[in-house]
């Protein structure tokens, strides 16, 4: 990603904290649609209470209420500093997986600034919700403070427990997560921060071919998290046809097939970050081939 140095941040006037807002401790971020990111770039006057340093805590205050794999960090640092009185520069990311239920969510989340030997308020604030989905112009921009020694990881604002993010820091998930929303998408961080969100699939497209020796093959189309690796099985009414082992293409495109005979299937599959299954399909028998799972697919991943 593109690291370009701070000043106050121009942007759009749709997208800028409204007036009565600043000088504020605390603020609000939309929760992103289910395989997106909200980003969120704020600059804090920090004021030292006596004769304390200044500093402060960034809590999320309703963080309770977000679904299991919802996640959010900041990452900050002082591109102003004095033993007194200081500026904060901070960049807060919530992400929200494939398979987050928007109803089982707040509609965004509160972030506030606290402190018992600093009084802080917000002078200047964006907020990009759904940034995969926006243009990149409205991305915020990220200081080289960030990055240097005075920078600090503020860490995880939401970390519930659980495989998805496993091996994710806060710090990697911070600019990864700029990174998926500003600028190189399913890409970012080499494909590593897609995969948590976007696991385990994006979609499965089932087919099928009669071949003229009499079998008949059926197929699973995957499309998901470049680099993804996991097994999928399917099921017919005589148990277990078997599993397979697969991995995305670096386009996120994969294709396994099994031996079947006519009938009703369902497949479930597995990765290390989150398993699941699809819903059942019926093969019709001979001559009756399967539907044409599309030129895109078949490019990217083979014929059936």
């Amino acid at each position: 990603m593109t690291l370009r140095r701070p000043l106050l941040v121009t942007v759009l006037a749709a997208l800028l904290v409204p007036a009565s807002a600043h000088g504020a401790s605390s603020f609000r971020m939309q929760t992103p649609r289910a395989g997106d990111v909200t980003l969120a770039r704020v600059l804090v006057d920090v004021k030292a209470r006596g004769r304390a340093r200044p500093g402060f805590i960034i809590r999320a205050v309703n963080r309770s209420g977000f679904s299991t794999g919802v996640r959010a960090a900041a990452l900050g640092s002082f591109p102003v500093f004095s033993p007194h009185r200081s500026l904060a520069d901070v960049f807060v990311v919530l992400a929200a997986p494939t398979g987050t239920d928007p109803d089982t969510n707040p509609s965004a989340l509160t972030v506030r600034f606290v402190s018992r030997t600093s009084r802080s308020a917000i002078v200047r604030l964006l907020v990009v919700p759904n940034a995969l989905a926006r243009d990149d112009s409205d991305c915020p921009t990220l200081s080289d403070g960030f990055t240097t020694a005075r920078s600090l990881t503020i860490g995880w604002l939401m970390s519930p427990p659980g495989a998805r993010w496993a091996g994710i820091s806060a710090r990697r998930f911070g600019f990864d997560a700029y990174s998926y929303g500003c600028g190189d998408g399913v890409q970012a961080g080499g494909g590593l921060f897609a995969q948590a969100l976007l696991a385990p699939l994006t979609d499965l497209t089932p087919t099928w071919r009669h071949l003229p020796d009499g079998r008949t093959k059926v197929c699973e189309y995957i499309t998901g998290a470049p680099g993804t690796r996991g097994t999928i099985e399917l099921f017919g009414a005589g148990g277990s046809l078997g599993a397979q082992p697969y991995e995305l293409s670096p386009d996120g495109y994969g294709l396994v097939a099994w031996a079947a005979a006519p009938g009703t299937y369902h497949a479930e599959f597995r990765t290390a970050r989150a398993n699941g299954a699809a819903g059942a399909f019926t093969v019709a028998p001979p001559p009756q081939d399967g539907p044409d799972p599309g030129a895109i697919l078949q490019l990217a991943a083979g014929s059936c």
